[in-house]
């Protein structure tokens, strides 16, 4: 990796918080076990993490060059923002799932619902504060997200190959 020009500070917090990632995706693998499976898997969960967090961000650039308006996902933005969270093993409530889809509190909540009732995140009170509720995805959505990307990276692979 190069660092040069004026995004020099910018570049060294963006080469700073993917290294305490990996450090951190590392430490739970490892924590997990010495198991040899466990090791082989890190470079699997990283890619997820680095796909999601792509999409993501290309989903939001997406906006410098559309109407924001014209393209809605707000599901898939909660799945995409709790996966990302997940990784970060940080919790999100329902106001900040709310807000990632990018559309109005209503259609958002209508969306959470809809994704809660299909079996793919689930709602539960905030340990820290009974008012707030903490949304995360279940296994079955966390299995979703991870077989999308795994769809994508092939089908990005055999572009590219």
């Amino acid at each position: 990796m190069v660092f040069q020009g004026d995004d020099l500070p910018e570049q060294l917090r963006t080469f700073r918080n993917e290294l305490d990632h990996l450090m951190l995706a590392f430490d739970r693998l490892k924590n997990r076990g010495n198991s040899r499976a466990n090791i082989n898997n890190f470079d699997r969960v990283l890619n997820f993490y680095r796909v999601a967090k792509s999409v993501a961000s290309m989903r939001r650039e997406r906006s410098k060059f559309f109407a924001d308006d014209l393209f809605g996902e707000p599901a898939w933005d909660i799945l995409l923002d709790l996966f990302i969270a997940s990784a970060d093993e940080r919790p999100i409530s329902v106001t900040s799932a709310c807000l990632a889809s990018g559309v109005p509190l209503t259609t958002a909540l209508r969306c959470l619902d809809n994704l809660v009732r299909q079996g793919l995140v689930s709602r539960s009170p905030d340990k820290q504060d009974r008012r707030r509720a903490i949304v995360s995805l279940t296994p079955k959505g966390q299995g979703a997200v991870e077989a999308w990307i795994d769809m994508a990276n092939d089908k990005m692979g055999a572009i590219y190959a």
